[in-house]
């Protein structure tokens, strides 16, 4: 009986002493967790993202949809042309644009994001914004927005544009280009 007591004596050591080391890791490993908690990879950039003081920079009433019934509200092109230069090389209001990301392509000096919207007052009713986000610039905590995610982003309107109907689209195109941008935050990762 002894016997028997003492060959298991080695095995019930090897338990506790293989538990007391989970529980050791597992300790520290928690305490690294809480120590570094909320802080994400570091944001590296081409240079610091948004408006310099004293650059035009649109308040909170400018969403996508307002500025593109705006532009296109009016009847002919050199109308609409004259108020969509009212708007470029504006920043976006500092919460920024939030949008369904559609389509994603690699564009000359950088990745732009499509994400379609809805306006009442277009013909179609539905319009563009393109966000190019410039090569270098580090994405929101490290992530990239995928297609189907939506995203908060700030930038620097370069065109609004209501492209004429032609031969082959017998209604306007309509399109916000917004350059220099980041990612704020990003939903659905």
């Amino acid at each position: 009986m002894t016997f028997g007591y003492a060959q298991s004596m080695p095995k019930f050591l090897l338990i506790v002493i293989v538990l007391a080391a989970l529980g050791v890791g597992g300790f520290l490993g928690y305490q690294a967790y809480v120590k570094n908690a909320g802080s994400g990879p570091a944001a590296v950039s081409s240079g610091p993202p948004g408006p310099k003081p004293g650059d035009p920079v649109l308040t909170s009433e400018y969403t996508p949809d307002a500025v593109m019934r705006a532009v296109a509200g009016h009847r002919k092109k050199e109308e609409q042309d004259a108020e969509a230069a009212q708007y470029v090389g504006q920043w976006l209001p500092p919460e920024g644009w939030t949008g369904p990301v559609q389509i994603i392509t690699d564009e000359s000096g950088g990745k732009a994001y499509r994400m379609q919207f809805t306006a009442q007052g277009l013909l179609t009713n539905e319009f563009w914004v393109v966000a190019v986000v410039p090569d270098g610039r580090q994405f929101y905590n490290g992530f990239e927005p995928a297609e189907r995610n939506t995203m908060t982003f700030g930038g620097r309107i370069d065109k609004v544009e209501v492209i004429p109907p032609n031969t082959y689209k017998p209604v306007p195109d309509y399109r916000i280009v917004v350059k220099d941008a980041w990612v704020m935050s990003i939903v659905g990762r």
